[in-house]
């Protein structure tokens, strides 16, 4: 075969992919590592042993060598709280009217994970999940939600990220619907890998008693990584589509407004103009009210940036304070916090990673895969508890985010009023209606809808 293909040349590309059969065969995976014919299914369908597993392996090893996670994971260098940032409210209406028309001409497309909400809710949250909304008078999913708010930030686009937990729940539920009303030619699906939770003292796979992986999604970091690997951002520059804003499956409030998509084309023009670092991203900030999560710092290293941390990115002094300040000191010390709402160039992504518009059609996967594998982006270390009826499992989860391009790309920061744009669901009590809280969260929502919808 290798003969036939090198005295060939229409077909000596694929001679990359055949090497990496014959050195990943199935058959000495099954020997060397012991998977169940299940777990095997899943790891190749999802192409872990051709994206994932070298990350795997490099991280066992590092914890059969006694890996200290808190290092690891801790950013470096002295990190403070910024102010650092524009308010998006405070733009003159003169300029927010120009930005509308700006944004106006622009092609967008709508992104976001249908994945991340199992955890705080032991599993009841997923893009199914159902819920009464107050404005619309009717329950709606998850999902229905986002593509309500794909249609209001008039989307040419709609992109999910799928996980294998969510993949074919997300493909039933658009068939069951009609697709929500829109073109299913104009849907794209982003199916991320697989990562295999770890053993924390051994650094070896953790296995069940039945001899199942305990398998994770790799992270929402895997977003921009997949954009590129499924070929789509080649086709959205062919189609003329210039943004694509992104944010979090159970954020039903999030909107690609006009203004926002202008404000963003403006910025990247002017650093144009002055020869500055063109922005990838515009990441929108809000007013932090006592969130832990991923926040808004200055880090001086080398030289000062400004970057998202997120939580497993904190050292231990932020650590110990976070779990003593009360909200009006977290505000204080750190006054913005990360929405996971973003504008993501498309020309600048192509431009910053070095691809040609048309990469799909002259690079190959795996030069493509080794392009996606040279960035700098940090694998970070949870610590997990998996939950069986017969037993539970503490393992260790790799993961990407995606606030940590923010520390090797050029961006800036917007802070918007979360009011309109921000209003997660991210626990059942917020949608009780028996309950005041869940009452005012409902009202909350509410209000953030009739902006919106």
């Amino acid at each position: 075969l290798r003969n036939q293909i090198n005295n060939d040349g229409e077909m000596i590309y694929l001679w990359p992919y055949i090497q990496e059969i014959m050195n990943n065969s199935f058959f000495k995976r099954k020997i060397s590592e012991n998977f169940n014919q299940k777990d095997l299914k899943i790891l190749e369908e999802n192409d872990y042993f051709l994206i994932e597993e070298k990350t795997t392996k490099e991280f066992q090893e590092k914890i059969k060598n006694k890996l200290s996670i808190n290092e690891h994971n801790s950013q470096k260098g002295e990190i403070k709280g910024s102010k650092e940032t524009i308010l998006f409210e405070g733009i003159s209406s003169e300029d927010i009217s120009k930005y509308k028309n700006i944004g106006n001409q622009i092609k967008c497309a709508f992104a976001f994970s249908a994945g991340g909400l199992s955890t705080r809710t032991n599993g009841l949250f997923n893009p199914a999940f159902k819920f009464y909304i107050p404005d619309l008078k009717k329950e709606c999913s998850f999902l229905e939600l986002k593509f309500i708010a794909a249609e209001k930030s008039f989307a040419e686009k709609i992109i999910i990220m799928n996980s294998f937990k969510t993949k074919k729940m997300v493909n039933d539920l658009l068939k069951e619907n009609n697709y929500f009303n829109y073109s299913k030619e104009n849907i794209c699906m982003l199916n991320q890998s697989v990562q295999i939770r770890l053993n924390p003292n051994t650094g070896e796979f953790l296995k069940t008693k039945d001899n199942e992986l305990i398998l994770n999604p790799p992270g929402h970091g895997d977003f921009i990584r997949y954009l590129i690997l499924s070929n789509t951002l080649a086709e959205l520059k062919r189609q003329g589509i210039e943004y694509i804003f992104y944010s979090h499956l159970n954020n039903p409030a999030a909107i690609a407004t006009s203004e926002l998509k202008g404000y963003f084309a403006e910025e990247i023009k002017k650093a144009k103009e002055l020869k500055k670092d063109v922005p990838v991203l515009m990441v929108l900030l809000a007013e932090n009210r006592g969130e832990k999560g991923g926040l808004f710092v200055s880090v001086k290293e080398n030289k000062q940036r400004f970057q998202i941390l997120e939580s497993l990115g904190f050292p231990k002094e932020i650590i110990e304070f976070m779990n003593s300040a009360d909200k009006n000191q977290l505000k204080d010390r750190f006054p913005y916090f990360n929405t996971g709402i973003f504008l993501l160039s498309i020309q600048e992504l192509l431009n910053i990673m070095n691809l040609p518009e048309d990469y799909d059609k002259k690079l190959s996967h795996l030069e493509i895969i080794e392009k996606i594998n040279s960035l700098d982006l940090k694998v970070f270390i949870d610590t997990k508890e998996e939950i069986f009826p017969n037993q539970s499992l503490i393992g260790l989860q790799l993961e990407r985010y995606l606030g940590d391009y923010t520390r090797i790309w050029p961006w800036f920061p917007v802070v918007i009023d979360r009011n309109k744009y921000f209003v997660p669901i991210k626990t059942i009590e917020q949608i009780d209606a028996s309950s005041e809280y869940g009452k005012r969260s409902l009202n909350e929502l509410s209000n953030a809808l009739e902006y919106s919808i």
